[in-house]
This record gives C-alpha cells, structure tokens and sequence, in this order.
C-alpha cells in the first residue's frame, strides 16, 4: 500500500480520500519531518494509489513550500520528478 506508513493510516487515508472523491469533496494532507526522501515517497505513494485505485479523469495537487529555503526547493524537485514517474498521471 503506502510506503514506509503504517497500514491503518494508509488505510484511513485512502478511505477519507474515496470518501472524499465520492462527495466532490477535496482534502488536505500534510506531512512534516526532516527526512526528505520519507516524506517525499509517502506523498508519492499516497498519490500513486489514488491514481491505480480510483483511475480519475483529472487529479489536481496542491504543493506548498517556502521558496527562500534551498531544501525546499530540492524537495519540490525531488516531488516533481518522482510524480512523473508515476503511471496514469500527467502533469
């Protein structure tokens, strides 16, 4: 399922986020930490299961970061070119 998240909150995630899709709803997840490839491959699976599991038309995300920290922006890099890999999402 998610990497490296424990199962019940993968779980709850995907389901909040079915839910949501199912509503017209939208959700926010935020993830903090200061390991940067963790947070960058949960937030990559999450979204790649969205993606395998519910195939949508179009699928918007919204990345904030604070564009003054060099870390920051190697962490969007690092976001963007891992969501390209991702099968059935265009961005």
């Amino acid at each position: 399922m998610v990497a490296e998240m424990p199962r019940d909150v993968a779980i709850k995630i995907l389901t909040s986020l079915k839910k949501a899709r199912i509503a017209h709803h939208r959700r926010l997840i935020v993830l903090t930490g200061d390991n940067d490839e963790k947070l960058v491959g949960i937030a990559t699976s999450i979204i790649e299961t969205f993606v395998r599991h519910f195939r949508p038309e179009s699928l918007s995300i919204l990345y904030a970061f604070h564009r003054v920290f060099d870390d920051s922006l190697d962490r969007r890099r690092c976001f963007k070119e891992r969501l390209e890999k991702i099968k059935g999402l265009e961005i």
